[in-house]
C-alpha cells in the first residue's frame, strides 16, 4: 500500500510542478514512472473490486483506493511527454503521441470517472461503488483500445 502512494503521490508532483522529459534524468524515468503509475491504479482497482464484491468487509478503506486512483488518473498525460516516444518497450502506441488532444480527452473521461468513483466511495455505499468502478472500467477499456498495444 505504501508503495502504491508513494507513485500517486509522485504523479500529483509532477502534474503540479509540471516537469517535463528536460528536468528528468531520462526519458526512461518516465516510462518506469508511468508503468508503476498505471500498475498501481490497476491494483488499487483490483483492491476496489474485492471490497464491491464483498469478498473484504473493508468499506472503509475503499475511498483510500479510490483517491489513489483519482490522483494517477489526473496526472496520466503529464507521465506521457513529447520525447518518450518508443524509447523502451512499453504497450503504449504511437498514437499517444501523433494524437496527443485526443489521448488527453480520454485521460480526462478517465480522471472525470475516477472523481466520481472516489465520490461513491466516500459514500460507503458498495452499490453505487460497484457502479462507478464498472465505469471507471469502461474508461481504461476505451483507452486501451485506442492507445495501448
Amino acid at each position: 500500500m505504501k508503495r502504491l502512494l508513494m507513485a500517486a503521490a509522485a504523479a500529483v508532483t509532477v502534474a503540479v510542478t509540471g516537469f517535463g522529459v528536460a528536468h528528468a534524468a531520462s526519458p526512461e524515468a518516465y516510462v518506469e514512472y508511468r508503468k508503476q503509475a498505471l500498475k498501481a491504479s490497476g491494483d488499487h482497482m483490483k483492491a476496489l473490486s474485492a471490497i464491491v464484491k464483498g469478498e473484504l468487509p473493508l468499506s472503509a478503506e475503499a475511498a483510500k483506493h479510490a483517491e489513489a486512483i483519482a490522483a494517477i488518473m489526473e496526472t496520466l498525460p503529464a507521465a506521457f511527454p513529447e520525447g518518450t516516444a518508443g524509447i523502451a518497450k512499453t504497450e503504449a502506441k504511437a498514437v499517444v503521441w501523433s494524437k496527443p488532444d485526443e489521448f488527453k480527452a480520454n485521460a480526462q473521461k478517465s480522471a472525470d470517472a475516477a472523481k466520481a468513483l472516489a465520490q461513491a466511495a466516500a459514500s460507503g455505499d458498495t452499490a453505487q461503488m460497484g457502479k462507478a468502478l464498472a465505469a471507471l472500467g469502461g474508461t481504461c477499456k476505451g483507452c486501451h483500445e485506442t492507445f495501448r498495444e
